[in-house]
């Protein structure tokens, strides 16, 4: 389908997790002071927003606009634009790959509002968004594919250790983000994937410089792999070859299979024809498999897979109209038909931008809250010895428990905040939500991570109890010793003076007792003993108040 021309936009959103530099936690007011260029998106009630904040439900739209400037939520997401008059992200690749010669210069538009950030500063999660479309009009169906792939590789995924080959064949050559900053600046972020001698002695993959460059300030590392989740907005002739053949291959996949015609059949046109149209279809459904998994060349040859595949991740409700949906692990696809209304690519810009945001949010979420359980478990559970967790000092055992309690916390404040169960009232935003949540697997993470939780807390708890159990029951036994010391130094001081300070222990030793009674943990067979000294020994220091003789003054 190289010949087929498309007119295409690109979003590349980048997940993050925000890390503690040493002790120093990272703050959101602080970067914003140091940071000036990031503009601080505030979204109010307006006639041009209105549509946008009534596609979603009001939890959603607290969670991605905070509504009260002055006012510090609980949890809101901290949205900013980078202060930029325009720029381009310019994708060079000049090599010989597999025998072929590349020679491939695509030069990017950055629009004044195409670099954004999202914060969620409680969860230690963030996005960075490039949105990019065509300085030169139209491209190919094949180029779209190209900058779909290039442009989302961000650094190596593997080291080539062929000396004759290039580093990595999955990255560009040359990635470059130039920028003209408000105020009359320039910025010029250059980022060179080729071999070279230096990086074959020894090299440590490491971001794309503009990628540092503009998250300067915020201690972040990736949650997902090398690659930038990918959006595309693709207009194209190809939507139209697609719902032509879509509802039979959508039941049949075999309905794209050549037809066979032998020469000297009766209706030989007709079935060249037809041919003809199976042929256009088979292309168009391996373009749009391959435009949803972001593969320059076909990386499934298996037509049944790649069939069932499709089926599972497309949204065809408007495919009679030549306009389909695709959302992958790492992709959100749009292909219409050049005269689709104008109003899908605005859409696309906003609507579905945000519900992409909120998931990978979630999923990023997720993610590092896996990972933290998994330190959290091996900070309390010693492998080959079930003892071990008992020999940790009672300091580090109390810092775990409260690590586990507040992150317990952190996880039922993302499922009350973060978590969605839908996210607009419109049908379609439902059925889309719905399909990018179980294309992503999100429910099932969720699930697993619950039990996760809950199976790393009871385990906690327990711990905790059994050190608890274990003072009372000591303090118990120091009572129950204690009662018939108590009963007979109260019974001398009633009639020596100089036991008083014996009476005074006495009643310490009481108070102490009352306290220990009060403990949940402690087991009615402690108590019991306890509440009889209790009594026995408030009595006693009554009779001892009453019957003591009375101090005569002045001789």
């Amino acid at each position: 389908m190289a010949d087929i021309k498309a007119v295409a936009i690109h979003q590349f959103m980048f997940p993050f997790y925000i890390c503690d530099s040493g002790r120093k936690r990272f703050k959101v007011a602080d970067w914003e002071e140091a940071h000036p260029a990031w503009q601080k998106q505030i979204m109010q009630a307006s006639n041009e927003n209105y549509g946008l904040r009534h596609y979603f439900h009001n939890e959603v739209s607290r969670l991605l606009w905070d509504r009260h400037p002055d006012k510090d939520e609980n949890l809101s997401l901290n949205h900013y634009v980078y202060q930029i008059c325009g720029g381009s992200y310019e994708i060079k690749v000049h090599r010989t790959e597999y025998g072929t010669r590349l020679d491939y210069d695509y030069q990017l538009e950055v629009p004044a509002d195409g670099i954004q950030l999202y914060l969620l500063d409680s969860l230690s999660i963030g996005i960075l968004s490039l949105t990019v479309h065509s300085a030169s009009g139209e491209l190919s169906t094949e180029d779209i594919l190209r900058i779909n792939q290039w442009g989302r590789r961000i650094y190596w995924p593997f080291i080539n250790l062929g000396e004759s080959e290039p580093f990595c064949t999955e990255c560009a050559d040359e990635l470059a983000l130039k920028l003209q900053i408000t105020g009359g600046h320039e910025a010029n972020w250059c980022e060179s994937f080729q071999m070279d001698g230096n990086r074959q002695k020894g090299f440590k993959p490491q971001y794309a410089v503009f990628i540092q460059n503009l998250l300067h300030g915020i201690p972040f590392q990736h949650i997902l792999d090398d690659r930038m989740f990918t959006c595309c907005f693709c207009s194209s002739d190809a939507a139209g070859s697609l719902a032509s053949i879509w509802p039979e291959y959508s039941l049949d996949h075999t309905s794209i299979y050549p037809v066979k015609i032998a020469p000297d059949e009766p209706n030989c046109r007709e079935k060249e024809m037809e041919d003809s149209r199976r042929t256009a279809g088979r292309e168009a459904t391996e373009f749009w498999y391959r435009l949803c998994y972001v593969d320059i060349g076909l990386t499934c040859l298996n037509a049944n897979m790649r069939y069932e595949l499709l089926k599972s991740i497309t949204y065809d409700r408007w495919s009679d109209w030549g306009t389909f949906y695709g959302y992958t692990h790492y992709s959100f696809m749009m292909l219409v038909s050049p005269f689709a209304p104008d109003y899908l690519r605005q859409h696309f810009l906003q609507h579905y931008h945000y519900m992409t945001v909120i998931m990978l949010l979630q999923r990023a979420a997720l993610i590092c809250f896996a990972d933290q359980v998994n330190y959290l478990a091996d900070q309390h559970i010693v492998c080959h010895d079930d003892s071990g967790p008992r020999k940790m000092p009672n300091k580090q055992r109390k810092l775990m428990l409260e690590g586990l309690t507040d992150f317990r916390k952190k996880y039922i404040l993302f499922i009350n905040k973060v978590w969605f169960d839908e996210v607009s009232p419109q049908e379609q935003g439902i059925e889309l939500y719905e399909l990018g949540k179980r294309v992503m697997m999100l429910e099932k993470h969720k699930d697993s991570l619950r039990s996760d939780i809950d199976e790393l807390y009871q385990f906690g708890k327990a711990e905790e109890d059994a050190n608890q159990k274990s003072l009372l029951d000591w303090l118990s036994l120091l009572g129950v010793i204690f009662v018939p010391l108590s009963f007979w130094s109260t019974f001398l001081a009633m009639d020596n003076p100089k036991w008083l300070f014996v009476t005074i222990a006495n009643l310490s030793v009481m108070v102490f007792c009352v306290l220990v009674t009060g403990k949940k943990q402690l087991k009615w067979r402690y108590k019991i003993p306890l509440i009889v000294y209790i009594i026995i020994a408030a009595m006693h220091l009554l009779l001892f108040f009453l019957l003591k003789d009375p101090v005569v003054q002045g001789g």
